[in-house]
């Protein structure tokens, strides 16, 4: 009976044990840099359609974002429909 109940506390003993994981290591190639982090959008949808507007005169007729930019549509008094991407991250036009 004495056997059981020291095993027994030594099972909760090790149970209760809090093991940090392990971590995975990368490695790069010798004298390779990492690559930056994303960082969230630092222009919105709302400031890109914007910048499209200081750029062209006209009516914009549809703002989206789409894999990875965001895609304005505007139509210029001449009647033609323009398409403009730009980088969230940026703010430049592709």
């Amino acid at each position: 009976m004495l056997l059981f109940g020291l095993l027994s506390c030594a099972a909760l003993a090790v149970a209760g044990e809090h093991r940090p994981r392990r971590r995975l290591r990368t490695f790069a190639r010798p004298g390779a840099e990492r690559a930056p982090r994303r960082a969230a959008a630092s222009v919105s949808l709302d400031e890109a359609v914007s910048l499209v507007r200081r750029r062209v005169d006209g009516r914009v007729l549809a703002a989206e974002r789409r894999r990875g930019e965001y895609r304005v549509r505007v139509l210029t008094p001449d009647g033609r429909v323009r398409r403009f991407r730009i980088d969230p991250a940026t703010g430049d036009f592709r």
